[in-house]
């Protein structure tokens, strides 16, 4: 009786002691889960996992105003969730795609209110790289969508003018003196290719006044914002003199220099 006692009580205070192992691991999980919780409902980027059937597990709140999904839907599939997507309607089909490939898909994709989000679909894997199901993420890139819409929208105005406008423009590597573009006009009031303009550096064009016939005078002109000359003689790749209105800008930015040259015959 007394062993029997000895052996019972052994066996209570190991159970205690794993007893006590068990809460501080609870303690832990639930540290864990709490800090996934905040972090999740904090930060922008909406998320939604799912398992391996499609169905929803978890999302993050901001993934409401992309999907149409509310706490009521978990454990529903993906597929019976109507989104907010203006163009798109395939998502079911990329995340079996991404479980079936294990590749990740990357879409932009738009909303019914206009903003545009980069959508990520990629599996999602356990610490022992299992594959449990897919993660769906959204990341807000309507700033950037409309600001690359509005530059490509400027650079093709600007080649339109650059193309057709009625006088001759050239861009110049400001630290080399490099003809680095030159538009239509200019190439016909020269009498050279556009080839052959793109190999020559500005000093070795005719321009017949001592403005930039030289490194030494470009590097001056460089200095100069603008400098304008309305009555320049230009010696073209005849050898015929022209007259010209002229006038040099230069642009500095994150130590790249370029110099524009305008230059417009004088009939």
């Amino acid at each position: 009786m007394m062993t029997s006692k000895e052996e019972l009580q052994s066996i209570n205070e190991e159970l205690a002691t794993v007893n006590s192992e068990l809460q501080t691991k609870l303690i832990d999980l639930s540290q864990i889960n709490n800090d996934m919780k905040n972090l999740l409902s904090g930060t922008n980027i909406a998320t939604i996992f799912l398992d391996l059937n499609q169905n929803i597990l978890r999302f993050t709140p901001t993934a409401e105003d992309i999907i149409n999904i509310k706490s009521i839907d978990v454990g529903r599939p993906i597929a019976h969730i109507v989104s907010n997507f203006s163009h798109y309607n395939n998502l079911n089909i990329d995340v079996q795609t991404v479980l079936d490939t294990l590749i990740p898909i990357n879409h932009e994709v738009q909303i019914h209110k206009g903003n545009w989000y980069n959508m990520i679909i990629q599996p999602y894997r356990t610490l022992d790289n299992a594959i449990e199901g897919a993660v769906i993420t959204f990341i807000d890139i309507t700033d950037n969508k409309f600001g690359k819409d509005k530059l490509l929208l400027s650079e093709k105005k600007y080649h339109e003018l650059f193309t057709t406008t009625n006088e001759g423009i050239m861009i110049l590597d400001g630290k080399t003196g490099q003809i680095l573009d030159a538009n239509p006009y200019i190439s016909d009031l020269l009498g050279y290719s556009n080839e052959v303009l793109l190999r020559k550096k500005i000093w070795n064009i005719g321009f017949k006044k001592d403005i930039i016939l030289s490194k030494k005078y470009f590097e001056t002109l460089k200095l100069e914002e603008k400098i304008r000359y309305s009555d320049l003689p230009l010696e073209t790749a005849k050898g015929e003199l022209i007259k010209v209105e002229f006038m040099s800008n230069t642009y500095i930015s994150n130590e790249l220099i370029q110099v524009q040259y305008r230059i417009r015959e004088l009939k």
